[in-house]
């Protein structure tokens, strides 16, 4: 696996930072390039010292590259040029940020899935995300699939070579790339609504990369069980500054190393159901008040036209049948009070419904 480089960003969180760099110490990467943020205050320098101290601590074989940064250049611009440097070197990338904490069986699943799918031209990314914990798609061990999920992913430079060329943005047919993607009202309009902000799909990294591969109908291969943690949803992140329910989301290891990974590799029905349910997730896991968010749907005080933004935050409450199912499916793995609370609230928005 002498092709495949982790690269790991970091910035100003050291605690976090400990965390996550102690996972990638275990999984014993043989390539190790790490980008770190300069300090964007006075305040700063000591925490991005310490951080810069903690991953200097290599006591593993292993090729290691450093870069730290004098100045800030921010976390869109650390990691865009970021990847796009390693690819200049290596074919296949792994990409964790400071906030990811892996299990053991992430590395393993990205690498032999690289090697796999390296000349799909299909198959843009790996992710080892799934919000579904363990999913009832298929006995397999991945799928394929059109979310991706940029906490803890891989890629190759076939697949990244074109979006450094960001003019596909700015496309005309942007909008009708999406429709012709999801195939699927909800998830086309949850990006369709993205695309049109423009302040946001430029300040978001990860937003442009989704788009480019909405753009080249490219797919992603997800575990079909959740590989790694997210511990950066409070006040110290860049952009996750609120809780998030994932964030508790346990991980689970494959039994065994295994040779070889078996993936569904047909897009059916039962793939675009388990799309729909995590976009779903990623929507209810925004409301910080869902009470509010349930009176507000249950007085009905908006209006669909010129409010798409607004329709698209209670589209768990339109589907919330579907909302309770996939909360169920979720406690069955993690069983937590939050997500009880959760159901109970979407189960008075279906019998509104039902009435």
């Amino acid at each position: 696996m002498e092709d495949i480089a982790l690269v790991y960003f970091i910035f100003n969180r050291p605690e976090k930072t400990k965390v996550s760099f102690d996972a990638i110490r275990k999984a014993k990467p043989k390539n190790l390039v790490i980008y770190s943020d300069g300090p964007k205050n006075k305040i700063d320098i000591e925490k991005v010292n310490l951080v810069r101290a903690i991953v200097s601590v290599i006591d593993w074989d292993c090729r290691l590259t450093q870069i730290n940064h004098a100045e800030n250049i921010g976390c869109k611009s650390n990691i865009l040029n970021g990847i796009g440097k390693v690819l200049e070197t290596f074919e296949k990338v792994i990409i964790i940020e400071d906030d990811i904490v892996i299990n053991q069986s992430f590395i393993d699943f990205c690498s032999k899935m690289l090697y796999k799918y390296e000349f799909s031209e299909n198959i843009y990314a790996i992710t080892g995300f799934n919000g579904l914990l363990k999913n009832a798609i298929t006995n397999q061990d991945g799928f394929l699939s059109k979310r991706h999920c940029n906490w803890g992913w891989a890629t190759w430079k076939r697949a990244w070579k074109d979006f450094k060329d960001l003019q596909f943005v700015e496309s005309t047919k942007m909008t009708d790339s999406i429709d012709k993607y999801f195939n699927h009202k909800f998830p086309a309009n949850l990006y369709k609504h993205v695309f049109n902000d423009k302040q946001f799909t430029n300040e978001n990294w990860d937003i442009l990369w989704d788009l480019y591969m909405i753009s080249k109908d490219g797919y992603s291969i997800s575990s079909s069980i959740n590989l790694i943690k997210n511990i950066g949803f409070d006040k110290e992140g860049t952009r996750t500054v609120f809780d998030d329910l994932r964030s508790t989301f346990p991980t689970f290891e494959f039994q065994t190393q295994q040779v070889e990974f078996s993936i569904k590799e047909t897009y059916d029905e039962k793939s675009r159901s388990v799309d729909e349910a995590n976009y779903l997730l990623r929507i209810i896991c925004t409301y910080s008040e869902p009470k509010v968010i349930f009176h507000y749907f249950k007085s009905r005080n908006f209006s669909k036209k010129g409010n798409e933004g607004w329709v698209i935050q209670l589209e768990p409450f339109f589907k919330a049948e579907r909302s309770i199912a996939l909360l169920k499916h979720i406690e069955t793995y993690h069983p937590v009070p939050e997500i009880t609370q959760l159901r109970s609230i979407f189960e008075r928005a279906k019998k509104l419904h039902e009435n």
